[in-house]
């Protein structure tokens, strides 16, 4: 099973403009410490 939310990343790769690559990655360990899985 996955979860009931959905973690959408696409913004990480810099599709939508430049990002801050040390946040991605901190949201990311959040959601997955939260058991967003998919």
């Amino acid at each position: 099973t996955v979860s009931a939310v959905g973690f959408g990343a696409m913004s990480f790769g810099g599709f939508y403009g430049p990002t801050n690559e040390a946040e991605s990655m901190r949201t990311l360990a959040r959601a997955l410490e939260l058991g967003v899985d998919f």
